[in-house]
């Protein structure tokens, strides 16, 4: 059993079984099909499962036995809660929303097991289960760190972390949900959940402070007293927020926490001092020319206030009897050694004494000492299971993740446009220079004709894609797959402008009883989306007349290559120009060389570019992608910076692409620069008609011809990804007017039978919060209407908040915690009232 010393016997929160199956059952048959149900129906039943087998009445009366199950348990809650996270980034629970699942979540005060509360959203099953998993990491925790081996204590540290990480958590939940804040349960109080936080750190420092202390000489005095100050900082926090709030605890919990927090900050903050004042005493002898034994003096009385402010007499009458001896031990010794001290600083040495303020504080801890609260691992890792509630997903997030999928797509746009742009100018480059001749020109070359290598595999890359009949194919199916698109989109603008005449017609009759939301205001965003598939249509379609252009262009040479080789070969006609530049062959050999350089460079770069492809339609970056824009909404974190590190992956994989283009850039001007002086002599009139000048326009014909047929595939790809998201947009629409057509009947047979505004049809006695049972009514909503709960105003609860969310809290720590870092204690930090601080300055 775990001993009564140290332990504080925390209830978890005990719940009652829903039927989960049913409800999503009757909910996705409603909104998506019986074939949808079918999909997922697996998975449902198996969260069903998991929640049914968390008996946490049994769970509890076990651990506090013994921890011999608290692992497993732990593994049980955490399984658990990837699949709430799961249901949470894919459905909605708030009454507002069309599609919102209407299942109460029943929970007890842990402090007061009559009084329950039932609440329609997954975030406030998720909150209640880590607090429950918080608790059993610091039931865990306490029975290791009582273990002899320190192997087994230091077990103890990462636990407690991570349930300091899983209260963070429960307080970054909370503000999400529509509850006004004087509802919440005792244990969901910003009081509570800040104890128990800095409670866990504490031990955390407390623990490293036990386990190292025993090597006190090889870690070194100073860096011992450090873990004892975070340790101090930590439980003195729990116990200056304790003090504050407890006429408003549980008086279970404040007996509880009345016997136990003074000895902790009374202990941790002396014994801080107690080392300081030793190591002080020790360098006394050995540097006496600095005058140590004043600070040695100055740190035990520091050490000697600390127990006098944090344990008074009444701390100490209240505090648990196994406690007091340890701290009435250290006492003692610090006691007995200031007199002492003080006597033989007077007769031997004659030191000054430094005043409190002005003793150097305790150093700070170095990084790798440092801890901050931890997440469980995997905790909010998807299941594989996710894919297939991929169509439950908020609109809100969804449309998030869509605008981040257009911006995706503009800048693989933008990426591939800077591509084409680089192939262009260097084909023109290479076309003006005679680049290409030059590398074809072989020393001793004659009259022959005949096609370069490189060329004749251009060509044969033509041919094997079906010639020039392909080509008039792909042209077709764009053009057709455009006219489709533009057809749905027409029909899609006409229905919803149709609804939204017919929204205005029904105004205008009824007046002011017309109390449905304007079309104008619901539409808003459909007719955005659509606009902006609109404008992508008009990018599509300039892009292939664009193409159309360029085929037609391009169509003798379509025409010459799709004929057989002798015919190709017999065009060429003839003259070289080989005695023009056979007397500077070391120059062609230069450019050659260079050229090779170029050619493996863009090998790389057109693999870059597929990976660069690749990455946008990678199921698991889309996967993470999605998942971290869906912070954004159940996190509230900015855009912009959710963006950014979304887009860290594909921008590193394009900042490698454009090096490349850079490098091939120089290479491409000095092999340009090395041809300039065949230019003249290729370009004279004898030369016209030379193979110099109709092997440089075959290439150029056949680079462009090939690059048309790609861009004429990504064009029909284009097509049909709008068209899927047309289809998308087209489903909403048809919801959105269906959903029209049910509130206009509706509202027309109200205003006809006499049940509009002032009408009494729909009188509802007290729909909401029930003050006398704490529970919301079963099949009620909880989204709370403006009034209908003091202060509530449909609004959300915007508590106080742990760990990075700290910020504004009401119990921030002294001198704040960002980020995920753990409570660094602020010595010179002054605030008005409270107690002395003896670290310096006054703590609240």
């Amino acid at each position: 059993c775990c001993s009564e010393m140290i332990f504080v016997d925390y209830p978890l929160k005990q719940t009652q079984p829903i039927d989960l199956i049913g409800t999503f059952q009757n909910f996705i048959n409603q909104h998506y099909g019986s074939a949808t149900w079918g999909n997922v129906s697996t998975v449902i039943t198996k969260v069903h499962t998991m929640r049914r087998d968390l008996d946490f009445a049994s769970i509890q009366e076990r651990i506090r036995e013994k921890n011999d199950i608290c692992e497993a348990v732990e593994g049980q809650i955490i399984e658990y809660l990837r699949y709430c996270y799961m249901i949470d980034a894919n459905f909605r629970f708030e009454a507002f929303h069309a599609k919102h699942i209407q299942l109460p979540f029943p929970w007890t005060d842990s402090f007061d097991s009559k009084r329950n509360l039932a609440f329609s959203h997954i975030r406030y099953e998720m909150a209640a289960l880590l607090y429950n998993l918080a608790l059993i990491y610091y039931y865990d925790a306490m029975h290791l760190i009582q273990r002899i081996d320190d192997n087994q204590k230091k077990l103890a540290i990462p636990k407690f972390r991570r349930g300091a990480w899983c209260l963070m958590e429960v307080n970054s939940l909370l503000p999400t949900l529509p509850m006004d804040p004087k509802y919440l349960p005792g244990d969901f109080s910003p009081a509570n959940i800040h104890i128990l936080y800095y409670m866990m750190m504490g031990h955390v420092y407390q623990t490293m402070f036990t386990v190292f202390e025993r090597d006190e000489l090889k870690l070194g005095r100073p860096k011992i007293a450090s873990l004892s100050k975070e340790a101090f900082a930590n439980f003195y926090a729990a116990k200056d927020i304790f003090d504050k709030e407890k006429p408003r605890l549980a008086q279970d919990l404040v007996r509880k926490l009345s016997a136990r927090l003074p000895y902790y900050a009374a202990y941790y903050g002396a014994i801080g001092f107690f080392k300081m004042s030793k190591m002080h005493e020790y360098l006394v002898e050995e540097k006496p020319l600095e005058k140590h034994m004043g600070s040695c003096l100055g740190y035990m009385r520091k050490a000697q206030d600390v127990i006098k402010n944090c344990a008074s007499q009444q701390a100490l009458g209240e505090m648990l009897a196994e406690l007091r001896p340890p701290l009435a031990d250290l006492a003692k010794k610090v006691n007995d050694a200031v007199p002492l001290l003080a006597e033989k600083n007077a007769r031997v040495y004659n030191h000054p004494e430094p005043k409190p303020t002005e003793l150097p504080d305790i150093e700070a801890l170095p990084e790798n000492l440092k801890a901050a609260p931890a997440p469980p691992a995997d905790i909010k890792t998807m299941p594989a299971e996710e894919v297939a509630f991929s169509s439950f997903s908020s609109e809100e997030i969804n449309a998030y993740f869509r605008e981040f999928l257009d911006t995706l797509q503009k800048r693989k746009e933008e990426l591939d446009n800077t591509l084409k742009r680089f192939s262009e100018t260097r084909d023109s480059e290479y076309q003006k220079n005679f680049i290409n001749y030059l590398l074809s020109y072989e020393p001793g070359q004659t009259g022959k004709k005949e096609l370069p290598p490189e060329l004749k595999s251009n060509i044969q890359t033509f041919k094997d894609r079906g010639g020039m009949q392909a080509y008039e194919n792909l042209i077709s199916s764009v053009k057709q797959l455009g006219q489709a698109t533009k057809v749905q989109m027409d029909d899609i603008l006409r229905r919803l402008d149709e609804e939204a005449k017919t929204d205005m017609r029904y105004r205008q009759q009824y007046g002011s009883k017309w109390t449905a939301q304007p079309s104008s205001v619901l539409t808003a965003d459909n007719l955005k989306t659509l606009n902006e598939y609109r404008n992508m249509h008009q990018q599509g379609f300039n892009a292939n007349v664009m193409l159309e252009g360029k085929f037609q262009a391009f169509k003798n040479f379509l025409q010459l290559f799709s004929g057989d080789w002798n015919w190709i070969v017999q065009q060429l006609p003839g003259n070289t120009g080989a005695s023009q530049i056979q007397a500077n062959l070391p120059i062609v050999n230069n450019i050659k060389e260079m050229n090779k350089k170029v050619v493996a460079r863009q090998s790389e770069l057109d693999n870059l570019h597929k990976e660069y492809t690749a990455l946008l339609v990678d199921n698991n970056i889309l996967g993470a992608a999605r998942q971290k824009v869906g912070e954004i909404v159940t996190k509230k974190r900015e855009k912009a910076q959710v963006f950014a590190e979304v887009f860290v992956p594909i921008d590193q994989k394009a900042a490698q692409i454009n090096k490349f283009i850079q490098e091939n850039i120089y290479d491409i001007q000095q092999m340009c620069a090395a041809a300039k002086g065949f230019v003249n002599v290729l370009q004279s009139t004898s030369a016209q008609s030379s193979d110099a000048r109709v092997l440089e326009d075959y290439s150029i014909a056949i680079a462009q011809i090939n690059r048309m047929h790609t861009d004429l595939s990504e064009g029909a790809a284009f097509f049909r990804e709008l068209k899927t998201r047309l289809d998308e947009l087209d489903n909403r629409v048809k919801d959105f007017i269906l959903a029209r057509e049910m509130e206009r009947n509706t509202l027309i047979q109200n205003i006809q039978g006499g049940r509009g505004p002032g009408g009494n049809a729909f009188q509802v006695n007290n729909p909401y919060f029930n003050e006398q049972t704490m529970n919301f009514p079963i099949g009620t909503s909880v989204m709370l209407p403006p009034g209908a709960l003091p202060g509530a105003g449909g609004q959300p609860f915007m508590g106080a908040n742990i760990g990075g969310q700290f910020a504004n809290s009401q119990y921030a720590p002294p001198g704040g915690m960002p980020g995920n870092q753990p409570p660094l204690f602020n010595p010179q930090q002054q605030q008005q009232g409270g107690q002395p601080n003896p670290w310096g300055g006054f703590l609240r």
